[in-house]
């Protein structure tokens, strides 16, 4: 399949089917901490990306083999809104199936009411808000030329009253950015009033964009969710486990350490080289790491993966 992926578990929309419809790296941000690297489209401008039948096409053939899915996820290899077909397959799916339809989005667009339009039948939106201060902002985010930051919060401030869904705000906190209580108050301050049901509290956990970009201690996100708590009750995402879901995908995993066996791979490389949507194998390869049967290593600054060293067999003193 090209543009349907998974179903994949997610810490936080559990067995998740996730929907691409935008090329890889086409996006608004070109974030420090992406696990799909840099941006290589850096845009606002809206436009068909790929067949809206070809899409559909996909998620009947998803839905008909049964698998368990708790949610249809738009989000894919880019920001999803960016796609001026969205809505038709928002309502497409809506009428295939009750399994509801999340999106995942970076909310740089969400004050424009064409996109607010295209989202409306959604049943969950996940927001971004990384920082809410202009400076870090820029350094977190770098956003595309004409991206205004108070466009940005005014979008979500809006949007979330108007959008008959839930609405979940995720807040990834990166060291020496955006990991300051100033910081968190900024965004509490900017969404006041805001209609948000949870906040998602995050830091680096995949290979970031940018090798500097490193994540920070549970206890700081701690201080940061009290703080984040003024808009809704929050949560700390952490490690999710797939034991016990039939979408970790046996297949993917020794295609993926057949291949490290053989020489070390970046996650994207790896995805282009086996075929496969690389937010899947990104989902596979983080598994794979905390189970410690691969590592990540950095060459030339780029983010790689091998299998781990093999111990020296020592004989048994007699």
């Amino acid at each position: 399949m090209k543009y349907v992926f998974g179903p994949v578990p997610s810490r936080r929309l559990g067995n998740s089917l996730g929907v691409d419809l935008v090329v890889m790296k086409t996006c608004s941000f070109d974030c420090v901490y992406c696990q799909l690297g840099r941006t290589t489209d850096h845009t606002t401008q809206r436009r068909r990306f790929v067949p809206p039948d070809d899409v559909l096409a996909e998620i009947d053939q998803t839905l008909a083999s049964g698998a368990e899915i708790d949610y249809i996820t738009l989000s894919g290899s880019g920001e999803p809104t960016l796609s001026t077909d969205i809505g038709t397959i928002i309502r497409a799916i809506k009428e295939r199936t009750d399994i509801p339809v999340a999106v995942l989005t970076n909310g740089s667009l969400l004050d424009r009411p064409d996109v607010q339009a295209d989202l409306a039948d959604a049943d969950l939106l996940v927001p971004s808000l990384d920082a809410a201060t202009p400076q870090a902002f820029e350094r977190v985010n770098r956003p595309a030329p004409g991206i205004d930051l108070q466009a940005v919060l005014r979008g979500i401030r809006d949007f979330s009253h108007t959008f008959a869904g839930h609405t979940w705000l995720e807040v990834m906190v990166v060291a020496g950015i955006n990991d300051t209580p100033d910081e968190a108050r900024a965004i509490a301050d900017a969404l006041a009033g805001a209609r948000i049901h949870t906040v998602h509290v995050n830091t680096v956990a995949r290979a970031p964009a940018e090798p500097w970009a490193k994540p920070v201690p549970d206890a700081q996100l701690e201080e940061l969710a009290a703080i984040l708590g003024r808009l809704a009750p929050v949560h700390v995402i952490r490690h999710y486990s797939r034991e016990g879901h039939a979408s970790y995908r046996s297949d993917v995993v020794e295609a993926i350490l057949a291949t490290l066996a053989r020489r070390p791979c970046g996650a994207i490389e790896l995805a282009a080289s086996l075929g496969l949507a690389p937010n899947l194998v990104i989902k596979h390869i983080e598994e794979l790491e905390h189970q410690a049967r691969i590592e990540r290593i950095l060459v030339a600054d780029a983010v790689q993966y091998r299998l781990p060293p093999a111990k020296p067999h020592t004989e048994p003193h007699s």
